[in-house]
């Protein structure tokens, strides 16, 4: 049962280089014949009853947009860029905020692809004053698979970049967070940042 009073917002952050794939495009890579992004967004919408104009997408809409071709709701998904463009995820964070009404969001990355399940496992969970995140079987945090307050995450990205960092590791923005933990199921945890974890969910180069 969602313990939220109504569904979060989603924002995904796609615009990374994907240089331990030797510059592929994460978010195209060929998942059992969807491209990631595609097949992300529509598992993520059908698990937490959302839709595409309560979805952001940061990164280079150019070329993520076609990827999207086909899936229903694509038309009303929100654009962003962080500025500038890879200049990492807390600036990829602060470009999706304003896009994003009051409530929580669900945080996530292109290059997940059991996003849903851990999203279902967080939908259940009773959120801590700020949001709640998964946690590996190792105990580690997933940052890209949280939900949060919004309100929170603008308080928190306003400090970092503040600070004079805003080239920081998300975590330093996760840090200021006061957060619920819930274990991620099954393979949720799990991205691809390498052809070797590509293999293991029989991914294959997309466009």
């Amino acid at each position: 049962m969602n313990p939220l009073p109504e569904s979060p917002a989603l924002a995904v952050l796609a615009g990374g280089k994907g240089s331990r794939l030797g510059g592929v495009l994460k978010a195209g890579l060929n998942y059992q014949g969807t491209p990631l992004l595609a097949r992300l967004l529509s598992e993520v919408w059908e698990v937490s009853a959302g839709s595409g104009e309560a979805t952001v997408v940061v990164g280079d809409a150019v070329v993520l947009r076609p990827l999207l071709s086909g899936l229903p709701g694509a038309e009303a998904v929100r654009w962003a860029r962080e500025d500038p463009p890879f200049s990492g995820p807390v600036a990829a964070l602060a470009a999706a905020l304003p896009h994003l009404g009051p409530g929580f969001v669900l945080l996530l990355a292109s290059d997940q692809p059991a996003a849903a399940e851990g999203v279902r496992a967080l939908l259940q969970a009773a959120p801590g004053p700020d949001g709640v995140l998964l946690q590996d079987s190792e105990g580690r945090d997933q940052f890209l698979l949280g939900l949060y307050r919004v309100a929170a995450l603008r308080r928190a990205v306003a400090q970092v970049i503040a600070s004079g960092n805003s080239s920081q590791r998300l975590g330093a923005v996760i840090a200021r967070l006061e957060l619920a933990r819930v274990l991620a199921p099954g393979r949720s945890a799990e991205d691809i940042d390498e052809w070797a974890d590509a293999a293991q969910w029989g991914i294959e180069k997309g466009q």
